[in-house]
Order: C-alpha cells, then sequence, then structure tokens
C-alpha cells in the first residue's frame, strides 16, 4: 500500500500572490470578530462607535502581524519538489470516458430541453443520480490509500489575469447603478447605526424604534449594516458614501479574488480559462439568482456571502484534504462567525454546505475535512438557535416556493444558459481529479438535493423559512463548475502529445465560443431590462428622488411622518432616520405590525401617490390619524395635486419636482 503524499497548495506561489491571500484571510478574521462585538452589543444595546474604533485597530494590526509573518517565512523550503518526485499525476482518459460523458451529458440536455412538458423532477434526479455514482469509484480508491495528486503550479501570467480582473469587477461594480428594492432595509440599518450608534431590535424603516419590527420573530444578527454604518461614523462620513464608495469596490474585487482561490485550488491546470468563463457566466447571468446575487448589490450582505464566503468556504475544505492545517481550521471557524455577520439565512444554507463537507470526507476518509465542516457550520447553528429560527421575512404564514420556481432562478430561463448551468453543475465535478473531484461532488450533491420535492415544505415547516428556504441551492458554486465544463480538454492522443498547443488553443477556442453565445442569447449584469445602468453616481439612488429628498433637507416640520411619493420615501428611509415615511416599501406593510386602521390609512395614502383614485375626505382623516407633517405628491400628476389640495384645503407648495403641503 502506498502512503499519502501531502502537498502544500501555495508552493511556488508568487509573493504578491500570498499578499493577497493573506489580505483576505485578515479580511475574515476582522470581519468574524466584528461581528461579535456586533452580537455583544446587541444584548448590552451599547453603542458601536466605539467598537468601530477598536476594530479598525484591529485591521491595521492584523495586516501589519500577516505583513512580518509573511516576510518571515519568504524563504521557507519548497514542498512541491518533493511531491513532483514522489507522485505522477494520472492524467490519462480514455475515449471511451468521453463518450460516456458526451452520452450524459445528452441526456441532461434532453431532460433539460423537456423541462416545460416533463417537469423539474427528472432533470434533478438525473443530476443526482450522476453525481452519485460518481461517487463510488472515489471512495473505492481512498480505502486503498491512492495517492494525492501533486498541485501543479499556478502560472505567473495566470495571477496578474485574474488580478486584473479583480480590479475590473471594483470598477464595474462602482459603475453599476440599479434598483433593489431590499436596500430599504440594508442600508436604513446602517444610516441608524451611523446616526444613533446602538443597534436596535425594533422597526426603524416605519418608525424611529417605536414600532416592532417588520422581521418577524427573527433576530437581527447579521452584522454588517452595523459595520457600515459604525465606521461610517468614525469615518465622519454620510452611510451611503461609505456603502457606495468603499464597501462596494473592496467586497467586488473580494468576490473576483475568492473565486480564483477556488479556482487555483479546484483546477490549477486551466485556473486563467476557468475563472474567465466563470467570471463571464456570472457576468452575463443577470436573469438567475446567479447573476442578482453579485455585483448589482453586493453592499448587501447576503450576496458577499454567497460570492465571498461559499467559494473560500470550498477553498479551505478542500485544502484540509491535502494538507490538514489548524490554521485552516480556525479560518473556517471564522468564515462561519463571518456568514453569521453576512446574513440572516447562514443558519439555512451553511448546514447544506457543511453536509456537502461532511459527504466528502466520508467519501474521502478525511477526519480533518469532517472537522473542518464542523467548524463552519458552528457560528450558523448557534445563530439559528438564538433567534429560534424565527419567520424571518416570511411573514405570519410564510410559503415555500415550488421546486420548479427555484430551478428557474437557479438556472434561467434562456436555452443557453439553463444547459450549462445544468450540465456544469452535474458533471463539472467530473473533469476535476483527487481530492477536489471529491469536494466539488459533494457541493453540486447538497445544493441540488434540495430541489428535490417536498424540502422546502419540510424546511419551512421546521424554520419557518418561507420562500427564502431555496437559497440553500447556494452551497453549489455553479459558476465555477460551468467554467470546468467549458475548458475541458480532450484525451491525451497523438496530435495533443505532437502539438500540444493544438489543444490549447482548441480549449481557448471552445471557450471563445460558450463565450459569444452566452453573451448573444445572455443577460448582463449592465442591461436596461434588469432597471441598471452605468454611471458613477453620487450614490446608487434614483438621482431625482435623491434630489427631492435633499431639496426637502431645509423644511422645517412638527414631528411627524412625511407622505412622498413611492421613490422619494424609499430615498428618504436610506438617507436619514430623523424623519420617518408613511410607506417607504409597500412590500413590507404586509408585516408591519400596527392597528388595522393605521394600516388601512398608510394603504390609502399610498395609493394616493401612486395615482390612484381616492376621496380628499378620506385623505384629510388618515393624514390627521397618521400624524403626517409634511405632505407631497408628484409635481406632474394633475389629479394627485387636486386631491391633495382639496383634503389639506390649501395651495401647494412646490418642492423639486412635488408639490407639497407642510403641516
Amino acid at each position: 500500500m502506498t502512503a499519502k503524499v501531502r502537498v502544500a497548495h501555495n508552493a511556488s506561489t508568487p509573493t504578491w500572490v500570498r499578499a493577497v491571500d493573506g489580505l483576505v484571510e485578515c479580511g475574515v478574521y476582522a470581519f468574524a470578530a466584528w461581528t461579535l462585538f456586533y452580537e455583544l452589543a446587541l444584548v448590552t444595546q451599547w453603542s458601536l462607535w466605539w467598537p468601530a474604533r477598536i476594530w479598525i485597530a484591529l485591521v491595521v494590526g492584523l495586516v501589519g502581524w500577516r505583513a512580518v509573518a509573511g516576510w518571515r517565512n519568504r524563504s521557507e523550503p519548497r514542498e512541491r519538489d518533493l511531491g513532483r518526485a514522489l507522485v505522477r499525476p494520472q492524467t490519462n482518459v480514455r475515449w471511451s470516458q468521453v463518450g460516456l460523458f458526451l452520452a450524459a451529458a445528452g441526456l441532461l440536455l434532453a431532460l433539460t430541453m423537456l423541462r416545460q412538458t416533463w417537469g423539474v423532477f427528472p432533470v434533478v434526479l438525473a443530476s443526482l443520480v450522476l453525481l452519485g455514482a460518481a461517487c463510488v469509484p472515489v471512495r473505492t480508491r481512498a480505502r486503498r490509500s491512492a495517492v494525492y495528486e501533486v498541485t501543479p503550479r499556478v502560472p505567473q501570467v495566470a495571477h496578474v489575469v485574474a488580478g486584473l480582473v479583480c480590479v475590473g469587477l471594483a470598477v464595474l461594480a462602482s459603475a453599476l447603478r440599479g434598483s433593489s428594492g431590499d436596500d430599504v432595509y440594508y442600508i436604513n440599518r446602517a444610516v441608524w447605526v451611523a446616526q444613533h450608534g446602538t443597534p436596535t431590535l425594533r422597526d426603524t424603516i416605519f418608525s424611529a424604534g417605536d414600532l416592532p419590527t417588520i422581521y418577524g420573530n427573527a433576530l437581527p444578527l447579521a452584522s454588517i449594516e452595523a459595520w457600515q454604518g459604525a465606521v461610517a461614523h468614525v469615518l465622519h462620513l454620510a452611510a451611503p458614501s461609505f456603502i457606495f464608495f468603499w464597501t462596494v469596490p473592496v467586497l467586488a474585487a473580494a468576490s473576483g479574488w475568492a473565486s480564483w482561490r477556488l479556482v487555483r485550488t479546484w483546477a490549477p491546470r486551466r485556473a486563467c480559462l476557468v475563472f474567465l468563463v466563470a467570471t463571464m457566466f456570472t457576468l452575463f447571468s443577470a436573469g438567475t439568482v446567479v447573476g442578482r446575487y453579485y455585483l448589482g448589490a453586493i453592499w448587501e450582505g447576503k450576496i458577499p456571502a454567497v460570492t465571498v464566503v461559499i467559494p473560500l468556504t470550498w477553498h479551505y475544505v478542500t485544502k484540509l484534504m491535502y494538507r490538514p492545517r489548524r490554521s485552516d481550521l480556525l479560518v473556517l471557524l471564522a468564515l462561519g462567525i463571518c456568514f453569521v455577520g453576512f446574513t440572516s439565512g447562514a443558519a439555512l444554507i451553511a448546514p447544506v454546505i457543511a453536509a456537502g463537507g461532511l459527504l466528502a470526507a466520508w467519501i474521502y476518509r478525511s477526519a480533518a475535512c469532517a472537522v473542518g465542516a464542523g467548524c463552519f457550520v458552528l457560528a450558523p447553528l448557534v445563530a439559528g438557535v438564538a433567534s429560534a429560527l424565527g419567520p424571518g421575512v416570511g411573514g405570519v404564514a410564510p410559503t415555500a416556493l415550488p421546486p420548479a420556481q427555484v430551478f428557474g432562478y437557479l438556472f434561467g430561463v434562456g436555452t443557453a444558459t439553463v444547459v450549462l448551468a445544468v450540465v456544469g453543475t452535474a458533471l463539472g465535478a467530473r473533469l476535476l481529479r483527487g481530492p477536489a473531484a471529491v469536494v466539488a461532488t459533494c457541493a453540486a450533491l447538497s445544493g441540488l438535493a434540495s430541489l428535490l420535492p417536498g424540502v422546502y415544505d419540510v424546511v419551512n415547516t421546521a424554520t419557518g423559512a418561507g420562500p427564502v428556504a431555496w437559497r440553500m441551492v447556494f452551497a453549489t458554486p455553479t459558476a465555477v463548475l460551468v467554467g470546468m465544463l467549458v475548458t475541458a480538454r480532450l484525451p491525451s492522443g497523438r496530435v495533443s502529445v505532437r502539438h500540444p498547443a493544438l489543444t490549447d488553443w482548441g480549449v481557448s477556442l471552445a471557450a471563445c465560443a460558450v463565450v459569444v453565445a452566452l453573451a448573444v442569447q445572455g443577460t448582463p449584469l449592465w442591461s436596461s431590462r434588469t432597471g441598471t445602468t452605468l454611471a458613477f453616481a453620487k450614490w446608487k439612488f434614483d438621482q431625482a428622488a435623491l434630489d427631492d429628498v435633499l431639496a426637502l433637507s431645509d423644511v422645517r416640520t412638527p414631528v411627524g411622518l412625511w407622505l412622498l411619493p413611492p421613490g422619494q420615501m424609499a430615498v428618504l428611509a436610506m438617507t436619514t432616520t430623523q424623519h420617518s415615511a408613511v410607506v417607504p416599501r409597500a412590500f413590507y406593510l404586509t408585516n408591519l405590525k400596527t392597528t388595522k386602521s393605521a394600516l388601512a390609512d398608510r394603504y390609502l395614502l399610498y395609493r394616493l401617490v401612486t395615482g390612484h383614485q381616492v376621496a380628499p375626505n378620506q385623505v384629510r382623516a388618515a393624514l390627521r390619524r397618521l400624524h403626517v407633517s409634511l405632505a407631497c405628491v408628484p409635481g406632474a400628476d394633475a389629479r394627485a395635486r387636486r386631491l391633495l389640495a382639496t383634503a389639506v384645503r390649501a395651495p401647494l407648495q412646490p418642492l423639486g419636482t412635488m408639490s407639497c403641503h407642510v403641516s
């Protein structure tokens, strides 16, 4: 029996690449520490302004410590040469295996094309069977103590290309300007902490902490909004300025580098091509959650949870199979804490990821991998128990989405993107080798298993997660698996041995062809069809609505609610907590805990500013009962102006593009 040889992943890695990797790890540790600060402040109701100062000093110390440690370790002996001498990677692939692979891809293609007739269950079942079948030979080889494969060196030029792509993603994220309804919640929380310091368990959108939270019984354990607000206060910046000018480019670049780290671990032989295809696939998938949960709203915690935490988690889980180290276990523990700090859905998604990691550990007999999965899931499980897995955004009676609808969310509706995503998810892991193949297969298995009939209903019954239970599919890094599929190389043969450049050119041309197909049929993130434009704006708000809200800054009104057009009320909630709007977002009204008459009055006034016919006497009564101190309607809506003037029995005055009455 041959002993296993463990080979370091960072062998022969350029110094500047290790430095960037170290910065990302410092960011993980720093945000994990902030999340612990925040949870303590949430319990004790302490101000977060002084922990923000401590946190900034901690970040400086972490970066300095990492720089000193990297300088001391610069002359460590490389282990890659030893691995190369002991292990010869097995790269022989038979044409018969290629035939079976193409047959499986054809089956998935046919089932995907027939999903409108037969439903999505045959596609999901076939994918799970193929993934399960891939685990059998791996388990058999693990019993025979097969050697680990040596990790090849990633060329310097590939690192440079990846770095440039990350910079490009940061620039693109800064330029993208669109609309996200959830910003009313996320940015409002940051603004509250920036202006008040103390996190609150109560509502800050419809009131200044006077009403119960609209998010059911779930505790607001996510800490990123509080971090944005507290650091903005310490730096003497407006919360939106810190979010859009600092948070956006940093998180966008971190998302790209996290994907690059995973690609380097899973597919070092063709890392550059896989990374480029995966990035292009995501950029042209605005019609699916793969694209929507990306750069367009990177400042919302749920986005970096998917684009930063999950790729890094699979990277470190795979790394534990090659060379178990306590430091990697510590990073996984910190990633779990970061997951809680980014999103309230951590308690739903993390167990799915951990299940994939535990399955991979069982298949490959890796105790370190099992421990790593446990370290990662620890904090999300504690957070789930602490919040009692309340109804969250599901409302009073949340309903789980059907698997067919989730399938459309994940894979989209366009033929090219759907086929690529399905085939890549089911077969992309087959193109990997060693522990990476095991982890990738289990990652795809854990995510696709949630699409089986009845899974979301069971999760909804147990947790009350309702319409957000579908986020369990995020456990699968679909874009990276698609990149693996597109850049697959043919078996070594006479032509490729004599002329290896022909094979490389063939792979490159195939990748270019797929990218062109995506560009033609896919929906780019900057498409006007998604309500997004490319513009370096001051803040990523509706500029006309922002100008109107800024025009109201000099208006002095008694204490009370403000009634504005819908866009202006949303911007008001995202720029200040000194004044509350009647309806900052209509979608949240169903969860607002107030009296029936107050709720009816808010609906009535919302109908007024959205151009509907309402009775002036009812408007007058609603304004009085809700204590509205400023009422504005769109200046271009003559009927709304007439109704409001009749209701208040006074002429209106122009403010920005609105016509207003000050109580």
